[in-house]
């Protein structure tokens, strides 16, 4: 800086009559460099013996010789600080040592709800009642005497308009000199008013939350707090729980479950339905299922944790199980037993016929018409007995377990299936129509039962005299195949749809439509040992159609 008239910003601090200082700027003004230490004088608008106005109102200021005495100040005057932190939407203020307002922001003066031209210039005696200004000064002197590098955090209500007071949070430190004296004290106020209504609702949800809940220090394993649920689930009050940790209260069963639980929260920062085991305050253990998450609050790391008690649905689950093994064992025994009986009575059944036949032919004469009657009902009897006891074989060698999966043609199968047929087709006239067919996966032997009896069904029920049309399709589905074999016959009524899988189960007499009534069972057996499930869609009168999904 050179002496002469020169071209400056200037900023002045002025002190009042009654010792309170302002800043004010001389926009551009000319002022004249004395010299290092001496003061400046300001041409122009600040002329001796006249009062000059500025933000804070009218100053007097005194007259010396040679001008005004002003300073040279850091630019944190107004004219500086305030084009920067009105944008801001944080509340800033700052203050002098008595307390009164230097500057404040925009956001500031709307908190209060006035401009700031009202602010700068006062105290918070003229700002708020006089209880809670007391507070204000009270904590701002506290402030000071803390030293140049003391700071201050507190909340409190603030507001001066006919609207409702804002939950403030402060935050204050102290304005130093170029010597480390403080000279006052510069402040930000958050409005915290819609945090602390959603933490309350928070809290709300917290405590009526069904599920345990805990927030513990993720550092420390220390609790920060719990909900009802927790109190009730382990037995403890809220009171016994903060400020411990779950090992001080004992409630991990074994210490195994909670080093695995904190591994899983290391590698991966969460938990799902973690499953462990806790001990209640009265020693009785249970089975919970928790979800933990991590969480910065106030600047603090957190663990939250959820749990519920799962112990009668482990205790269901263990019944539902054994009843299923049981289950499993039985229906074993039950196929064990079927194949062994279905198995031995074969001979007898052979034995039966074979001796009918013999007597048949060498003593028919001698029988008579009344005899051959007879033993043509004995002859009768032991053939569909011995067709039950293959059926039952049958039924009984269908398992998931036995199914050799394989690439099946069912086109193909279908072909070979209707051989099988030649002579039911050839008497009734059948029209099989055949749509494209895939291939797919499974035992060509049982799915070519599945067809024969499903197609033999079809061309067996009819009305007398009815030539039987019957169409096998296949549809691609998302994941499988929709297989159907449709026909013309006389049609099932719709209450008993689900009853004709049934075994033994026959709605029409043997007279009219022979039968052993496993072969519906036989074909829903091995349609689900594939893993599809069958179902028919019929009217009485009107036909059916036997639809069946294979995986695709």
């Amino acid at each position: 800086m050179t002496a002469g008239p020169t071209a400056w910003d200037v900023y002045s601090r002025l002190l009042r009559r009654a010792g309170r200082p302002a800043w004010l700027v001389d926009e551009r003004g000319t002022a004249t460099w004395v010299g290092a230490g001496e003061a400046m004088t300001l041409p122009g608008g600040f002329v001796p013996g006249r009062s000059c106005t500025v933000p804070a109102g009218r100053l007097e200021c005194e007259e010396v010789e040679g001008g005004w005495a002003v300073m040279l100040t850091p630019a944190v005057a107004d004219g500086h600080v305030i084009p920067l932190l009105d944008p801001l939407p944080i509340p800033v203020f700052w203050k002098d040592r008595a307390g009164y307002y230097l500057g404040c922001n925009r956001a500031f003066s709307e908190l209060l709800g006035m401009t700031a031209d009202k602010v700068v210039g006062c105290t918070v005696h003229d700002l708020y009642p006089a209880e809670l200004a007391d507070k204000y000064r009270a904590m701002d002197l506290e402030l000071m005497e803390g030293g140049a590098n003391a700071v201050q955090r507190y909340e409190w209500d603030i507001g001066t308009g006919p609207g409702p007071h804002r939950r403030v949070q402060f935050h204050k430190a102290n304005l130093t000199d170029s010597e480390g004296k403080v000279v006052g004290v510069v402040g930000m106020a958050q409005d915290i008013t819609e945090q602390i209504l959603l933490e309350q609702k928070f809290a709300t949800v917290f405590d009526v939350c069904p599920d345990s809940l805990a927030l513990t220090d993720r550092n420390t394993g220390r609790y920060l707090d719990v909900n009802r649920a927790f109190e009730e689930a382990l037995g403890y009050r809220r009171a016994e729980v903060l400020g411990l940790t779950s090992v001080e209260l004992g409630i991990w069963e074994t210490v195994e479950h909670r080093q695995e639980m904190l591994g899983q929260m290391a590698a991966q920062g969460y938990l799902r339905n973690f499953e462990t085991r806790f001990r209640k305050k009265d020693g009785t253990v249970f089975t919970a299922l928790i979800s933990v998450e991590a969480a910065v609050l106030d600047g603090r790391d957190c663990l939250i944790m959820s749990g519920h008690d799962i112990t009668e649905r482990k205790t269901e689950e263990t019944l539902l199980r054994r009843t299923a093994e049981e289950l499993h064992r039985s229906n074993a025994e039950l196929e064990r037993f079927a194949y062994v009986a279905a198995h031995d009575l074969q001979e007898p059944c052979r034995t039966i016929c074979s001796f009918a036949q013999l007597l048949e032919r060498r003593y028919g004469v001698v029988l008579g018409d009344e005899g051959r009657e007879y033993l043509s009902y004995l002859t009768d009897g032991a053939h569909r007995m011995r067709e039950l006891v293959q059926g039952l074989l049958g039924y009984s060698r269908v398992d998931r377990n036995s199914i050799r999966f394989e690439p099946v043609n069912l086109s193909e199968l279908v072909q070979s299936a209707l051989s099988d047929l030649s002579t039911a087709i050839s008497q009734s006239d059948a029209d099989i129509q055949l749509g494209g067919l895939p291939t797919v996966r499974g035992d060509a032997v049982q799915l070519r039962q599945v067809f024969a009896n499903l197609i033999g069904n079809a061309i067996k029920f009819q009305p007398p005299g009815q030539r039987p049309v019957v169409t096998v399709a296949a549809h691609r589905g998302e994941d499988c195949w929709l297989v159907t074999v449709c026909d013309n016959g006389i049609g099932i009524a719709p209450e008993y749809a689900d009853e004709v899988f049934g075994m033994f189960r026959r709605l029409h007499g043997g007279g009219a439509y022979p039968g052993t009534g496993i072969g519906l069972a036989l074909v829903k057996r091995v349609v689900e040992a594939h893993g599809g499930r069958i179902w028919v869609e019929s009217t009485l009168g009107q036909g059916s159609t036997f639809c069946f999904t294979l995986p695709a």
